[in-house]
C-alpha cells in the first residue's frame, strides 16, 4: 500500500499483522482457543507423564484430534467476537473515507474472520468452510462449491449448484486509495465461475451465468443469464450452447476443414 504524502501507511494486509493494531483480534482467538486445548487435553497429559507406556501409542491421533478442536474453538471465539463488533457498530454497503468508523470497524471484522478462514482450509475438512462461511453470514445456497478460492466474509450470496473454480477471488470490499468500497456480491444459481478470475464488489451474475477463466469483473457490474462472459475486465459475452448444438458445431467445422484440405491437395496434384 503506497503512503502518501504527509500521511502514515495503515496496513491491512496479512503481511502487516504486527503493524495493524486491529490484528490483536487474531491473538485474542489464538490465546483462548490454546486455553481451551490446553484444559481439556490436561487428563491425557497426565497420563503421559505418569509413564503409562501404551498411551504414547495414541499420541499421533491425539495431535490430529487437537487440530480440530483447535480450529472449532478459533471459529466459536470468533462467532461471538464477530457478533459484539456488529451489535456496537453493524456493517453497511457505501463508500467510506479511510479512518472512518465504517473503516475502523471493517479492519476488525477483517481479522476476525481471518484465523478461523485459515483454519479450515488448511485441515481436510470437507465443506467445512461453507459451515463457517454461513456461521458469519454469508448466503450460501444447496450444494455450493467454492474450492480454494478467497471468500469475502461478509455481503456475499451464491445460489444453489454454483461452483466456483481455483484461485477464484469474490470480493465484496475494494481499497482504492483512500477509499474504502464495500457492496454487495450476488451470483445466482446454477452459476459457475472459472478459474483465477476476480469478482469485484457490487458484482451481480445472473442464474446459469458462466464467467469465463482469468476474467475480471467491474464493480457494480450485471452478467447475464445463461451466456458465458468473458475478459479483463468483463466486456465479451456469448450465448450457451447445448450439447447438440455444439456437436453440430463440431461437425460442421470438422467437414469445413476436409473439404479445405481436400481442396488444398487437389491444386497440388494439378500442378504437379
Amino acid at each position: 500500500m503506497e503512503q502518501s504524502e504527509g500521511k502514515k501507511a495503515q496496513i491491512v494486509s496479512t503481511s502487516g499483522v504486527l503493524k495493524d493494531k486491529a490484528s490483536i483480534f487474531v491473538f485474542i482467538e489464538f490465546f483462548f482457543a490454546a486455553l481451551i486445548l490446553i484444559f481439556l487435553n490436561l487428563w491425557f497429559i497426565q497420563y503421559l507423564i505418569s509413564g503409562v507406556w501404551y498411551i504414547w501409542l495414541v499420541v499421533p491421533l491425539s495431535i490430529y484430534g487437537c487440530l480440530y478442536l483447535f480450529t472449532f474453538s478459533v471459529a466459536f471465539i470468533s462467532f461471538f467476537l464477530i457478533k459484539i463488533v456488529n451489535r456496537i457498530f453493524p456493517p453497511r454497503e457505501g463508500e467510506f473515507e479511510r479512518n472512518s468508523k465504517d473503516w475502523k470497524f471493517w479492519r476488525y471484522r477483517y481479522w476476525i474472520t481471518l484465523l478461523p478462514l485459515w483454519c479450515v482450509r488448511a485441515l481436510p475438512l470437507p465443506w467445512m468452510d461453507i459451515a463457517i462461511y454461513r456461521l458469519f453470514g454469508v448466503k450460501l445456497g444447496r450444494n455450493v462449491c467454492i474450492y480454494d478460492g478467497w471468500v469475502d466474509s461478509e455481503f456475499i450470496s451464491i445460489g444453489d449448484h454454483t461452483m466456483t473454480s481455483l484461485n477464484t477471488m469474490i470480493h465484496s470490499h475494494l481499497i482504492y486509495n483512500d477509499k474504502l468500497i464495500i457492496r454487495k456480491v450476488e451470483i445466482g444459481k446454477n452459476c459457475i465461475i472459472g478459474p483465477q478470475t476476480v469478482i469485484s464488489p457490487g458484482t451481480i451474475i445472473e442464474e446459469e451465468a458462466i464467467l469465463g477463466a482469468n476474467s475480471v469483473t467491474l464493480v457494480g457490474q450485471v452478467l447475464e443469464g445463461g451466456k458465458i462472459h468473458i475478459g479483463i475486465p468483463v466486456s465479451k459475452s456469448f450465448p450457451i450452447s447445448s450439447i447438440e448444438e455444439s456437436e453440430e458445431k463440431l461437425l460442421r467445422l470438422g467437414k469445413e476443414k476436409y473439404v479445405k484440405k481436400k481442396g488444398d491437395t487437389s491444386k497440388e496434384v494439378k500442378k504437379e
